[in-house]
């Protein structure tokens, strides 16, 4: 007999597959980082797994981040909980996610008509989601910053930077003001400084 390679007469252990089970999350999830960063994405990604997702709109089963034929906004269902003393997601869906809370502002005056604002609970109005479900999983959803101002600056008329700027000035006008340097000269337009400024804000709010 000749000699033979050993390596050829080793015995191959079975082969071994892990299975790692995970609870399932809590519920409601929450994600609560800004628009233009990934909550269409999260959207799909948990309508996929089989949670009852929503995005933007509100207070029925919805399958599709542009689903034309949803009652309402989400922000309009809170803010008017708001306003009557209820909890913020209260009557607003039954949704194992919500994906994208804010949304436009209601132009219910003059002030608003001219400078329009987008509601943003997941910034100004936090507390009152954590009192809603104190056990949900918060998803704070993150990009590159400067991949998240293109992404924002590329919305036609640069409304959502508007209503970003607009709401911040509101809300926080001694942190916020009106700073020339916030704005584009000749176009009075804002610029790429507010959004990272607000971003940066926004990150230590949530943490």
């Amino acid at each position: 007999f000749g000699s033979r390679d050993a390596s050829s007469h080793r015995v191959q252990p079975p082969f071994t597959k892990k299975v790692y089970r995970l609870d399932p999350p809590t519920r409601p999830i929450l994600v609560v980082g800004l628009p233009k960063a990934g909550t269409s994405s999260l959207f799909y990604f948990l309508d996929c797994l089989g949670f009852q997702a929503q995005h933007w709109y509100c207070c029925t089963r919805q399958r599709d981040t542009q689903q034309e034929n949803m009652p309402a906004y989400m922000s309009d269902c809170m803010l008017s909980n708001l306003q009557e003393g209820l909890p913020i997601l209260d009557g607003c869906g039954e949704y194992d996610a919500y994906t994208e809370l804010n949304g436009p502002r209601p132009a219910v005056d003059e002030q608003v008509k001219e400078h329009p604002r987008i509601f943003l609970p997941q910034h100004y109005h936090l507390p009152d989601l954590h009192d809603f479900a104190p056990d949900a999983l918060w998803i704070l959803n993150l990009r590159p910053v400067q991949d998240w101002i293109d992404s924002v600056s590329k919305i036609p008329a640069k409304m959502l930077t508007k209503q970003l700027l607009n709401e911040a000035q509101f809300q926080e006008p001694e942190k916020w003001g009106n700073p020339q340097h916030f704005w584009e000269t000749k176009q009075y337009r804002p610029n790429r400084l507010f959004l990272q400024h607000f971003w940066e804000a926004h990150l230590q709010r949530v943490q």
